[in-house]
């Protein structure tokens, strides 16, 4: 049988972190608040081995399953607990009951299996919240939001001392969800140089990674900067304007306008 392969980075982004048992144990703990979550250890947590995920988040099904036993006791009808988790713009508005998903379950009253299911919407988490959690699942969430370059670099400055603290495992997941994930932010050209930021960083130097990290985005914006003031004297050359004007009007020397000119003419 032929297996579909999932390439949603994000999607399989997520199950390479929950296949890390502490960190699901994290995730049910700090935010279902449920009492439940308090009798499972980290040890009778069982991952139903259903794919395979690569290094690069690539895999060939879409779902990540987990059975335990609580107590050391055999149920006969065990819980299906199904977890939603929605990182969109727009609020989560999808009914949490499986059964109204369902066309026509009015008919059929309490006849239909029904569950509700967890949703942990990411976006709708507050930074205080996340803040206070204070574990890998919460860096995640807090980088995973919308936000801008400079809002994430102060993000990942005020979670150096969660990445401190954390297992090297977690941290090595966490590299590679950076890797994969955060990363492609960037533009293409620039995504070598946070390559080699990641590569080299480690877990104690983790202040070093963030500011090597926030070097390269300075020199992003700088670049990009140039890369405009460029087209702004090769618009203003087409249209006729002396050098001095143009060096007026981009704080550009003559000299390098010169270039410019001489490039545009070859």
């Amino acid at each position: 049988m032929k297996k579909n392969k999932v390439h949603h980075e994000h999607d399989v982004g997520y199950k390479h972190i929950f296949s890390h048992k502490g960190t699901f144990l994290e995730l049910l703990r700090s935010f279902t608040k449920k009492e439940w979550t308090n009798l499972i250890k980290e040890e009778d947590l069982i991952l139903v081995d259903k794919s395979y995920i690569l290094s690069d988040f690539e895999e060939e099904e879409s779902d990540i399953l987990y059975k335990v036993n609580i107590n050391g006791e055999e149920v006969i009808l065990p819980a299906i607990i199904p977890i939603v988790l929605y990182n969109g713009k727009n609020k989560w508005t999808a009914s949490a009951s499986f059964k109204e998903i369902l066309s026509g379950y009015e008919l059929f009253e309490n006849n239909i299996l029904d569950f509700n299911y967890i949703l942990f919407d990411i976006n709708r988490y507050s930074d205080e919240e996340l803040y206070n959690v204070s574990n890998l699942v919460s860096a995640v969430f807090l980088l995973d939001q919308e936000m801008n370059e400079e809002e994430l670099i102060r993000r990942l400055r005020k979670l150096i001392y969660i990445l401190k603290k954390i297992s090297p495992e977690q941290f090595s997941v966490f590299k590679q969800w950076l890797k994969n994930i955060v990363k492609p932010r960037f533009g293409k050209e620039w995504q070598k140089e946070v390559d080699e930021v990641l590569d080299k960083s480690n877990q104690e130097e983790v202040d070093v990674m963030v500011h090597n990290l926030e070097k390269t985005l300075d020199n992003i914006e700088k670049k990009g900067i140039e890369k405009g003031k460029i087209e702004v004297i090769r618009n203003a050359i087409k249209m006729g304007m002396s050098d001095d004007i143009i060096k007026n009007l981009t704080k550009v020397s003559l000299k390098e306008i010169e270039n410019i000119r001489k490039q545009m003419i070859m």
